[in-house]
């Protein structure tokens, strides 16, 4: 009966009901502070509306996100009329490639039969309101656009009359969502050191937020023809744009699921990402980004369970003029979830819904994988502690770190010993960084630099591909493991009192490996390694050990991940 009332629940009330980490609640407080001061700003305002000379406008309608298209030429209007009509692609992402804080939504309608359209809308991730923004976007499963067309006065050329053609509803998937809450959120953890780890009052939310939420010129844009009012967050100098898609080759909205042209439902929204834990992966396969000249503008995202030149050698026996050349590829624990996801994440840049290519450029691609690789095998994809994940010879896992997060090795320092002592502490440097384990039946495979032994600061796979040229990252740790062993990967990236465990155990020899493709410099200028800590050891990772410290000895009826 219980279940029953629950399933009746919208996403938004089931959120509401869930239990919060301390990331969520100042997440909540953020966005409760930006629309206050959007609300203050609205009540407040006096003077004339105010349309800037840009093409693509985001900002809020009251509590929602709500932005604006503006076209100008006979072409653009009819391109956004078929929008209307057919409607658009699931919002999508880029990077301003000249700015580093800069964020880029897009939205696109393919061109078909009638003409496609593209609008882009910059979020500066220096800017508060803009982060908030992102925070309140990602709660949303969409966000409603109002298409106009502007045309000046024939009899005077100072007077710009405007014409709202319709609304638009453009989707978010689950993947940007997750994409850009951790984008924003990020931006404000640097913003404001410590105000994450703050109690907010539930009705002011965060105090040095609303403070430098004040100091920002917001502006309003009102379109008489629609009378609608939107509040565009410190929009000068970051334009959006549009631009009709006349010469792209046609294709069929068919195989795309979009948005159309309605009005949002109330209470739509994106509920907490709600995971099914996969039993642990144990192969390794690789996402792949490969480019071929005949279409430069192209890339193509594809997985595969073998080294991605042989992938890229197979399709070139296809009906294409040249060989396709690999750009960049990711060791992963689950390639084909990640793939998927990517695709989903990309879908407003893919060129065909029957083909894997994508009009991005490469940075977004492999910004896109991953993230997708940290959503498909990162640490929350694991059962925590008391759950053991036990390593078998022939187990390969590869997991996807953040800077910050730690290891914690425990082990039995003699055979009969009654309990285990913790050996070693790792850290991860950077957001992106790699740990390998390969778990095998000999020896002579594994090497640790901690134990000294003979030729472990060499690198055992130091390239990607055959030839010798794909770097397999800078290797900065090797360290092995033992029949008994056990590592706990430990993070607290959601606050202190929301710190979670997993915990693996060697059943065989295992080599570890932690690489990473931006290594950060200690004070000497040499890259950090992974038994380097350059963080305290917080009181949550002790409690955690002391868990795993407590559980039975190894083999003797240890929890087991569920296999669901």
């Amino acid at each position: 009966m219980l279940a029953g009332a629950i399933g009746c629940l919208s996403a938004t009330e089931r959120d509401l009901l869930r239990n919060r980490t301390q990331q969520d609640r100042f997440q909540d407080a953020c966005i409760l502070t930006f629309l206050n001061r959007a609300l203050d700003f609205r009540q407040g305002y006096r003077v004339g509306s105010c349309v800037p000379d840009v093409q693509a406008v985001h900002g809020t309608f009251g509590p929602l996100p709500w932005w604006n298209v503006i076209v100008q030429t006979e072409e653009e209007t009819e391109a956004a009329r078929a929008a209307l009509g057919e409607g658009v692609l699931p919002i999508g992402f880029e990077r301003d490639p000249g700015h580093a804080h800069r964020l880029l939504l897009v939205c696109r309608k393919p061109r078909t039969e009638s003409l496609g359209m593209r609008a882009h809308f910059t979020f500066d991730l220096e800017n508060p309101a803009h982060a908030c923004e992102l925070l309140l976007l990602a709660r949303r499963s969409g966000v409603p656009i109002d298409l106009y067309a502007h045309s000046r006065n024939d009899q005077d050329e100072w007077e710009v009359e405007s014409t709202h053609l319709g609304t638009l509803y453009a989707p978010i998937g689950q993947e940007l969502a997750d994409l850009i809450t951790e984008a924003a959120t990020d931006a404000l953890n640097r913003a404001f050191p410590g105000a994450r780890d703050c109690d907010h009052d539930r009705y002011e939310g965060v105090e040095v937020l609303a403070e430098a939420l004040r100091l920002l010129p917001p502006a309003q844009v009102e379109h008489f023809s629609s009378g609608r009012r939107i509040t565009a967050s410190s929009h000068r100098d970051i334009e959006g744009g549009i631009v009709a898609l006349s010469t792209d080759p046609p294709v069929t909205l068919s195989g795309f699921s979009r948005g159309i042209c309605k009005v949002q439902q109330a209470g739509d929204s994106h509920g907490p990402r709600t995971r099914t834990l996969l039993p642990p992966p144990r192969t390794t396969g690789f996402v792949y980004v490969q480019r071929n000249p005949a279409f430069p503008s192209m890339l193509k995202i594809g997985y595969s369970d073998r080294l991605a030149e042989d992938r890229a050698k197979e399709l070139s026996r296809t009906s294409v003029p040249f060989p396709f050349e690999v750009l960049f590829r990711a060791i992963s624990s689950r390639p084909e979830d990640v793939e998927r996801s990517v695709h989903r994440l990309l879908t407003a840049q893919r060129v065909s819904a029957e083909r894997e290519f994508f009009n991005v450029d490469l940075e977004t691609a492999i910004e896109a994988i991953r993230h997708c690789q940290g959503e498909a095998t990162g640490i929350t994809t694991w059962e925590p502690i008391p759950v053991i994940h036990r390593l078998r010879a022939g187990d390969r896992v590869v997991l996807p770190l953040k800077g910050g997060q730690l290891f914690t090795l425990t082990a039995y320092p003699h055979l009969l010993s009654s309990s285990a002592d913790v050996l070693d502490f790792w850290q991860a440097h950077a957001d992106g960084d790699l740990l390998e384990i390969h778990a095998t039946r000999d020896p002579g495979h594994v090497a640790g630099i901690s134990d000294n032994d003979p030729g472990a600061d060499e690198d055992p796979v130091p390239f990607l591909d055959r030839d010798g040229t794909a770097q397999n990252g800078m290797l900065l740790g090797r360290e092995r493991m033992v029949a008994g062993d056990r590592l706990i990967w430990f993070s607290d990236e959601k606050g202190p009192a929301d710190a979670r465990g997993v915990v693996f155990e060697a059943d065989a020899f295992c080599q570890v490996t932690y690489r990473t493709s931006a290594p950060k410099q200690g004070p000497l200028g040499i890259p950090l390694l992974l038994n380097h800590l350059d963080r305290d050891i917080p009181d949550s990772l002790g409690a955690h050990i002391r868990d795993v410290l407590a559980l039975d000895p190894p083999g003797l009826g240890s929890p087991q991940p569920s296999r669901r």
